[in-house]
């Protein structure tokens, strides 16, 4: 069954169901850029510990995981072809850029909360409760308007 859209005088067969497209891939592509975005922030930042003091010194939240360099290099290089799987999909199914920047965000805010879990300094407790008052709830909320705004596809615009 053909309609004419009065509006543009173009013919829509009506035959067709129109299905709205999988909102899947693009929440695969936001949420595959996490652990990469967090890799790479974890490595940029570097360690956060205090320098001039002895090791016994030091209050630490936790402890940051002790790696051979080959374990390092396979995280890093998992979580890059993660990243770049993810950019992948994000092309494919058209992901608008809002929802993947906001993943990025997501990834450095909690490789921070981390960094500063792990540094020695002195005082420890109290930086890390307050990078769990403060970002935790803001890497939560970036999640949260990531994936509403990754469940809308980009409209289509002819070339």
């Amino acid at each position: 069954m053909l309609r004419r859209d009065p509006g543009h005088g173009t013919v829509i067969d009506m035959s067709q169901p129109t299905t709205r497209p999988s909102a899947g891939p693009r929440l695969a592509a936001v949420l595959g850029l996490l652990p990469a975005a967090f890799v790479l922030c974890w490595v940029l930042l570097g360690d956060l510990s205090s320098e001039g003091f002895r090791d016994g010194e030091l209050d630490r939240v936790v402890d940051a995981p002790d790696l051979a360099l080959w374990q390092s290099v396979l995280v890093v290089v998992v979580a890059a072809a993660l990243g770049l799987w993810a950019l992948a999909v994000a092309l494919h199914h058209r992901v608008r850029r809002v929802p993947l920047l906001l993943a990025l965000g997501v990834g450095l805010v909690l490789a921070l909360v981390a960094r500063v879990a792990t540094a020695g300094v002195i005082g420890a407790n109290i930086g890390f409760g307050l990078a769990l008052l403060l970002l935790v709830p803001l890497a939560v909320a970036l999640l949260v308007v990531a994936l509403l705004l990754a469940r809308r596809p980009r409209p289509h615009r002819p070339v």
